[in-house]
């Protein structure tokens, strides 16, 4: 009997030291990966780029060109695109911030008149109710608006980061590619006792390209659909408009609330009915 209730707490202890490790381990790993956030991020990317591009460098393969050319010429083709991307975006966005006085103008017009009945309402409820006069005190303000030099330094780390980001993940994609089959050997060497490699492998593959190609025909509907909406109430620059909010859509919460703030925005410099802006809505 003794030894049955040896037996008992031994194992009992041994399972509280198994889950204390095991809270130990994730504590670590959350840890890890929260100050190493960049470094995760960065590999992550690179591996979906990798996942994404590799159709497109067996193809480069097929047609007798060395795969680590076809790597080449995919990263730099991809550099190109993402390059004249961002260019358009930059393009549109200085655009659209150099007419925000417009916007801003016309909207402070539309809604004065509601202002000053809420002035008016407040001026008579105060005739009715005047407030007792109340003793001053004297203000003590602190001068605790930080000095653009601040702003400026708590900006470089978020930017620098995401131009070392910017940089590194090209180089690593690249390397991934070339690397494909040893990376493939190592991950079979590894995990081969614990997890079916090639399935795992051609599981994530199709879940990644099938995740980048439905969000691509998502867009392009959405798009496709404001483009004609914006088309069909004769508004200018239809197309521009309706590619923005078609892939502002795709962002996870707030893209549905942008890819209507957008065209709303350009509306109010066009219409002063209701109509357009309820169609859009």
């Amino acid at each position: 009997m003794n030894d049955n209730a040896d037996d008992g707490s031994r194992e009992r202890l041994l399972a509280r030291i198994a889950a204390l490790l095991w809270a130990v381990v994730i504590a670590l790993t959350v840890t890890f990966f929260y100050f190493a956030s960049s470094l995760c991020i960065t590999i992550l990317l690179a591996a979906f780029l990798a996942i994404l591009a590799e159709p497109l460098v067996a193809l480069l393969e097929r047609l007798h060109l060395p795969r680590s050319a076809s790597a080449a010429l995919v990263i730099v083709l991809g550099m190109i695109l993402v390059s004249a991307t961002l260019y358009v975006f930059y393009d549109r966005g200085t655009a659209f911030i150099d007419t925000l006085p417009q916007y801003t103008e016309k909207i402070r017009r539309a809604i004065e008149p509601v202002t000053k009945q809420i002035q008016r309402l407040q001026e008579n409820a105060g005739k009715l109710n005047p407030a007792p006069s109340q003793k001053k005190v004297p203000e003590v303000r602190g001068n605790d608006t930080p000095s653009w030099p601040s702003y400026l330094a708590r900006g470089v780390g978020s930017v620098g980061g995401a131009i070392v980001i910017a940089c590194v993940v090209p180089f690593l994609t690249f390397f991934m590619l070339v690397r494909k089959d040893h990376i493939y050997d190592w991950l079979c060497a590894t995990f081969a006792t614990t997890t079916d490699v090639p399935k795992f492998v051609t599981r994530v593959s199709r879940m990644v390209r099938g995740f980048a190609g439905g969000n691509l025909i998502v867009g392009s509907l959405m798009a496709a659909v404001t483009i004609g909406v914006l088309l069909a109430i004769r508004m200018d620059v239809a197309a521009a408009l309706g590619m923005a909010s078609g892939l502002l859509n795709l962002m996870p919460f707030l893209g549905v609330v942008l890819a209507s703030v957008v065209p709303l925005l350009a509306a109010t410099l066009q219409f002063s009915t209701a109509g357009p802006f309820l169609i859009i809505g």
